[in-house]
C-alpha cells in the first residue's frame, strides 16, 4: 500500500499536466494570404454549349451545366441519373435515361442526353455479379 501511493500521485499529477495543455493560446506569426490561386474541381455548371465526357460508375460529374451520375452497367446498358442543373426537380424526384450506346432522349427541361459508349468490367462471380465498375460516356445538348 506505502508503494501504490507514490504511483498515484505521480498519475494525478501526470493527468492534471496534460489537462492544462489543451488550454494555452498559441502565440505565432499571423496569417498570411497566399498570393497563388489553388486549383479546385469544378463543383458547379460552367459549360453553356454541348459537352461530351465519361462518367464512372458510383460518380458524379458536371456535363453542360447538368449534374450526372452513374448508377449502374450491366450487359452494354447504362444508368445515367439527372441530380442537378437547370429545371431538374429538387432532390427526391430522380430522371433516369437507360440505354445502350446510341440511345438518346430529350429531358423535361429541353436538355438532351445521349449515351455514346458504355464500358462494362469484366464478372467476377459464377452468377454473372461483377465488381460494380465500368463507365458511361455521355453527350449533353443543352436546349436551343
Amino acid at each position: 500500500m506505502v508503494r501504490l501511493a507514490p504511483i498515484l500521485l505521480v498519475g494525478v499529477f501526470v493527468l492534471v499536466g496534460a489537462g492544462g495543455c489543451g488550454g494555452m493560446e498559441q502565440s505565432g506569426a499571423p496569417e498570411r494570404e497566399s498570393t497563388h490561386s489553388v486549383p479546385t474541381a469544378r463543383v458547379s455548371p460552367s459549360a453553356t454549349g454541348r459537352e461530351t465526357r465519361s462518367i464512372q460508375v458510383g460518380t458524379t460529374g458536371w456535363v453542360a451545366g447538368l449534374r450526372l451520375g452513374i448508377g449502374g452497367v450491366s450487359r452494354g446498358v447504362g444508368t445515367v441519373v439527372v441530380l442537378q442543373g437547370e429545371g431538374v426537380p429538387p432532390e427526391g424526384a430522380v430522371w433516369t435515361v437507360r440505354g445502350k450506346a446510341g440511345h438518346s432522349q430529350r429531358l423535361e427541361n429541353g436538355y438532351t442526353l445521349a449515351i455514346d459508349a458504355v464500358e462494362d468490367t469484366q464478372s467476377t462471380g459464377q452468377d454473372g455479379t461483377g465488381s460494380g465498375g465500368g463507365s458511361v460516356t455521355v453527350t449533353v445538348t443543352p436546349p436551343a
